[in-house]
């Protein structure tokens, strides 16, 4: 599910590079959603509550209340930046973007504020649905928010509608059509478990159960744009300079993440079978690190790579070359993310995962560090800030190593 996202994802910059000035709309749209997801990805683990707190139709009208105030949360937050000079200023300042940029991302963020009421819905009965265990209805939202994602992008270019207009229906349309198949699924599959009486559920107990896994989520989704705020900082870039590395970050984190996804599920894999099996989960880790790892290693060499941004991300010039050469320090990524999965799995096993949320704070404190002393030392270029990713990962992972070694020796 998660490459389907990618999939999205890179057909997205594939269409922004066939607008007029497709660097500049690139560069803003990735602005724009390095605001929104942060703040939209705090919806992403409804899904899980709803399935654990509903039991019957009190606790059902409970967490759909908690839903509806925490998606009207996310857009007021959303609200403040697109609407308010405060905003405004801490966009154009976090970013370093002048006026007419400001303006475009601002326009963007207008866009796609009707965009997390649709998403908040969508998980919650998401959730209901995984309780009843309908999955395959999980596989199928994926293809069809994909598909209308595509055939947005697809009939916009064709009529040649306004980047904005076009990338923001990419982003709205997806949610809405995952919402209605979910409240089907609700109604046609999984409707019995919200009609038993029950007891309601505190708000308090709602927010206690839910904040600790919305902050893993928001730090996660906030590295990226402290990378983009490093780069905006540089007194050495001029206003193209950083659209065009912000602009090549994107195609190169997307690319990224299709290997990425991949290693990313040994969390998984590891709550499941460790106590039980732990020589041979590590020994799968091992080799299917090797796999992946070794695979973007080849493509890199063979130029594949390359191939892919220039095909099918529609790079071109200064920005294919700078997006290609970004990859490299991506491909150290694949086993610092498999090697802290390794760990993570192991403490949520334990249900000790206080210390992914601490360690996940540092990586972006890290992430930071390093970055202002990148700039200090007037070293900062698209393969160095693109490796400020694997600095973040890295902090996480050591992190977790210490802190399970220490409840090793500990038993």
């Amino acid at each position: 599910m998660g490459a389907i996202n990618m999939c999205g994802r890179i057909a997205q910059n594939y269409a922004l590079l066939d607008f007029e000035e497709g660097v500049r709309e690139l560069a803003n749209f990735t602005l724009a959603m390095s605001i929104y997801w942060p703040i939209h990805g705090v919806i992403n683990f409804l899904p899980q509550m709803s399935a654990v707190m509903i039991d019957g139709r009190n606790s059902f009208r409970s967490t759909l209340a908690f839903t509806l105030g925490l998606s009207l949360g996310t857009v007021g937050v959303m609200s403040l930046f697109a609407f308010t000079e405060t905003g405004n200023q801490l966009i154009s300042s976090f970013f370093g973007v002048g006026e007419s940029n400001l303006s475009v991302i601002r326009n963007y963020l207008i866009l796609l504020l009707p965009a997390p009421p649709f998403m908040a819905l969508s998980q919650l009965f998401m959730g209901i649905v995984i309780k009843a265990k309908s999955t395959i209805t999980l596989t199928l939202n994926r293809a069809l928010t994909l598909g209308s994602m595509v055939l947005v992008l697809w009939i916009g270019l064709k009529m040649g509608v306004e980047a904005k207009y076009v990338l923001s229906l990419s982003v709205l349309l997806p949610n809405v059509v995952s919402m209605l198949l979910m409240l089907f699924t609700w109604i046609w599959k999984a409707k019995d478990i919200t009609r038993k009486l029950d007891e309601p559920k505190r708000q308090s107990e709602l927010i206690r159960f839910y904040w600790p896994m919305a902050l893993t989520t928001f730090m996660f989704t906030l590295s990226r744009p402290i990378i983009f705020n490093i780069v905006g900082l540089s007194p050495d870039l001029d206003t193209d300079e950083k659209q065009l590395i912000i602009a090549a970050l994107s195609l190169a984190f997307a690319y990224g993440m299709i290997f990425h996804i991949s290693v990313n599920q040994f969390r998984n894999v590891s709550v499941a079978f460790v106590n039980e099996k732990q020589t041979d989960v590590l020994n799968f880790m091992i080799q299917s690190t090797i796999v992946v790892t070794s695979l973007m290693v080849g493509l890199q060499i063979l130029g594949l790579s390359h191939a892919f941004l220039e095909n099918m991300q529609g790079a071109e010039g200064l920005l294919l070359e700078m997006s290609s050469a970004a990859l490299w320090p991506l491909i150290l990524v694949v086993p610092i993310v498999a090697w802290r999965n390794y760990y993570h799995g192991i403490a949520m096993n334990r249900k000790k995962t206080t210390i992914m949320g601490l360690a996940a704070i540092a990586r972006n404190v890290m992430i930071y560090v390093v970055g202002i002393a990148l700039l200090r030392l007037e070293v900062l270029n698209v393969i160095s800030a693109c490796s400020l990713i694997l600095v973040g990962f890295a902090t996480e992972g050591v992190i977790a190593n210490i802190v399970v070694r220490r409840w090793q020796v500990a038993r």
